[in-house]
């Protein structure tokens, strides 16, 4: 069988685009075939793969280390044999430059007379870099996935009309990882969105990334080096709202005993970050408009407007479109957001060729500093079989929990799948998408659901716990859950609608009991009954969540013994 080592192929004729290839390592005359060129050429391996190309003395030139991007095409400058350095480079951006550096620096020099050279990287930085090429469809290649920026066409001319550095983008795939198209647009929008001050929307389910795209957003705009400041809007109640965006004048209401800037004055000149902005009160949203259009705010108690320049990034994971709808979003607001640049971070199983070069990216950082082996091939393989509805989030959990449990060493697929287990992941393949009613109630399906009602209720009671610890009067405060409650109450009813998926009758009958409390608790709000529903939530709601929690606890600990 033919012996072959992988690697990425850099030339002028490519436009200076990697392209993957596997080198015939076993037969001379072949190898050297291959990387002997008419053009100027690198051929990066991995330093793993060093030990193959020691018979090869007469051919290739070991030349050491050298990390200067630029003393790199000097020092392979008028060499004979095929010269092979050793790079020490910390990231695939670094790569990118030497590389440039070399190719431009010899294409100015005619009398070179070897064209090809070799560069060594960590392995870990190969493995990259491979997951980000397509392959060299020739000679000896063997085909690799197809993932750079040139099979989109569309994506192509964006870059070109923008003139955007493409080693920037590669540095973002440290960032954001991920070789599927979904992902290169994301990397390609946030260059866009960094580019200009204007608004930007990013929208996508739980766990796809929301938060790293605004801060790579940030890092990469003219503004980095000023403040980021980031609010999560459905976290604080609608009176504290206003304050803490706009700030307050002392003696504005009862505890403002002291002038406050608020949070858009924090940001000034850098970046403000509106997280779940679906949840912002209906009267807070018209007051973030005047900030957008005209670049004033009010502070709470203040007489004077002042000017504040400030990019808003905004991200949610509940359907805009549909709140506009049913009024419970501004149809302006969302029409100035989108003004500036929308970006759709993708859920994970609509991409599930990134699945394994996000594992083994989060795996790396997971093992940070430890010259620890890659994840098997079969982990990734099992890895894909899955829906992951927590998204990247949920990917990475699984995969603290894989080291934490059983190490680094030795993985395999009985280990994945314990995890599996013992976090209630669902055990359907993406090809079967089986409806959850008609799933066999097995324990880890069974913990899986056990485990999104527990998060469910667990948000519910950080809603509603602050509420009933206030001193000041909860007429006002009440209000602020109308916004919130409903949604989270939904999410509730979902998971009721999957009886056989509680283990027991008892925790289902429970788990209607809280729904129908909450229920109840909700309605009262809506009728302006405060002190009605200050009563229930202090003397039953509050009592009923932990015991609930408790019982959940109790049978998700039954299914795992």
């Amino acid at each position: 069988m033919a012996q072959t080592i992988k690697t990425v192929k850099f030339h002028r004729d490519s436009q200076e685009r990697g392209v993957g290839a596997f080198l015939r390592v076993d037969n001379h005359h072949l190898l050297e075939q291959s990387l002997r060129s008419d053009s100027i050429a690198v051929f990066v391996i991995a330093d793993t793969d060093l030990g193959h190309l020691a018979k090869s003395v007469d051919l290739i030139k070991d030349l050491g280390q050298m990390n200067d991007a630029e003393a790199l095409s000097r020092y392979f400058y008028q060499r004979d044999k095929i010269p092979m350095i050793k790079g020490k480079y910390r990231n695939l951006g670094n790569i990118g430059r030497g590389i440039n550096a070399f190719l431009k620096y010899t294409y100015k020099n005619k009398q070179q007379k070897a064209k090809a050279s070799i560069l060594v990287v960590h392995k870990d930085q190969f493995h990259k870099l491979w997951m980000k090429t397509p392959c060299e469809n020739q000679g000896n290649a063997i085909p690799t996935p197809q993932s750079r920026y040139s099979t989109c066409s569309i994506v192509d001319e964006i870059i070109n009309r923008k003139g955007i550095d493409e080693n920037k983008l590669t540095e973002l795939a440290e960032i954001f990882a991920g070789n599927s198209e979904a992902a290169k647009r994301v990397r390609l929008d946030i260059l866009i969105a960094a580019s200009h001050k204007q608004p930007v929307l990013i929208i996508g389910e739980t766990g796809t990334g929301k938060n790293i795209v605004a801060r790579a957003i940030h890092d990469n705009s003219t503004s980095r080096e000023n403040n980021i400041v980031t609010i999560n809007c459905g976290a604080i109640s609608s009176e504290l709202v206003h304050s803490e965006l706009f700030g307050h004048k002392k003696g504005a209401f009862t505890s403002a005993t002291r002038d406050r800037e608020g949070l858009i004055q924090s940001a000034h000149e850098g970046t403000l970050f509106l997280d779940e902005i679906g949840d912002m009160p209906l009267d807070q949203q018209v007051k973030m408009l005047h900030v957008l259009e005209d670049a004033k705010y009010r502070r709470v108690g203040g007489e004077i407007e002042k000017n504040v320049d400030v990019r808003v990034v905004a991200a949610t994971n509940r359907d805009l479109y549909t709140m506009v709808r049913t009024g419970r979003f501004r149809s302006d607001l969302l029409y100035r957001l989108l003004r500036g640049t929308l970006i759709r971070t993708p859920c994970l199983r609509d991409h599930i060729e990134d699945i394994a070069c996000l594992a083994q990216y989060l795996w790396d950082n997971r093992i940070k500093g430890k010259a620890g082996p890659s994840l098997p091939d079969e982990i990734f393989k099992e890895l894909q079989k899955y829906r992951w509805p927590g998204n990247v989030r949920e990917l990475s959990s699984v995969l603290c929990g894989l080291h934490s449990y059983f190490g680094e060493n030795d993985l395999g697929i009985k280990h994945l799948k314990y995890i599996f287990q013992i976090q209630g992941q669902m055990n359907e393949t993406r090809d079967s998408l089986t409806p959850l009613s008609a799933v066999d109630p097995n324990p880890p399906a069974c913990l899986r659901h056990l485990k999104q009602t527990e998060n469910g209720i667990r948000s519910i009671q950080a809603l509603l716990e602050p509420l009933s610890n206030s001193q000041q009067s909860l007429s006002v405060s009440l209000t602020s859950v109308l916004t919130t409650l409903p949604y989270r109450i939904h999410e509730l009813e979902i998971l009721i609608r999957h009886p056989l998926l509680f283990s027991n009758e008892a925790t289902f009958a429970v788990i209607n009991q809280l729904k129908g409390s909450l229920d109840y608790f909700h309605s009262l709000i809506k009728e302006g009954q405060s002190n009605k529903a200050q009563h229930l939530l202090t003397d039953k709601l509050i009592p009923q969540l932990d015991s609930t929690l408790t019982i959940l606890s109790n049978t998700a600990g039954t299914l795992v013994n």
